[in-house]
């Protein structure tokens, strides 16, 4: 499953990550929380240089290949290091995925706000509106990674698959993670 993903396909900042015991039990706990309804998600409280960015990012991308019309966010203590973690983590991820588990995608190849796998919007002229192409075998998943500001209202009324919260307890104030929380937390 999903520690497979990250172990043979993550391709993160040190080349592909070694087979860690403990990463091993975390993905089976993961896993569990992931099919109980009753399961908000995790507080992973670890040693530095664990590499659970790594490890978010690459489960990130893993379940945004494999869902439709579904939206991923990344949340971090400040903005700056939710974009840092988007644009150093998620992106090369998703750049070095082989093509028989990555989706059509449209927009740029390195993008700075947000992943779409969906597929590319084509400029309407005159011609192709007379003569449409026959586009019927070429679907998207219509689903996005992005980041956003660490604010209050962040995400505030998106309907989220998962959000990754990066460093969430050292949130930069005035902002609360209590308060984020509980706005994010029906979405």
């Amino acid at each position: 499953g999903s520690h497979y993903m990250f172990l043979q396909w993550s391709n993160i900042d040190i080349g592909y990550p070694d087979y860690r015991y403990a990463n091993r039990v975390f993905f089976y706990f993961w896993e569990a929380c992931k099919i109980d309804d009753r399961c908000f998600g995790i507080c992973f409280l670890k040693n530095r240089r664990s590499g659970f960015s790594q490890v978010a990012s690459a489960e990130t991308i893993n379940l945004a290949t494999q869902t439709k019309k579904s939206k991923y966010g990344i949340v971090s203590k400040s903005g700056d290091d939710a974009k840092r973690m988007f644009t150093g983590k998620v992106v090369p991820i998703s750049r070095e995925y082989p093509f028989f588990f990555k989706p059509i995608q449209s927009g740029e190849e390195r993008p700075k706000t947000e992943i779409s796998y969906a597929v590319p919007s084509k400029r309407l002229t005159r011609k192709s509106i007379r003569e449409p192409e026959d586009l019927s075998d070429l679907t998207g998943l219509d689903t996005t990674i992005d980041w956003k500001n660490t604010d209050e209202n962040a995400y505030d009324g998106e309907k989220l698959k998962l959000l990754v919260y990066d460093e969430a307890f050292k949130i930069l104030k005035p902002n609360r993670l209590d308060k984020h929380w509980s706005v994010v937390k029906t979405c």
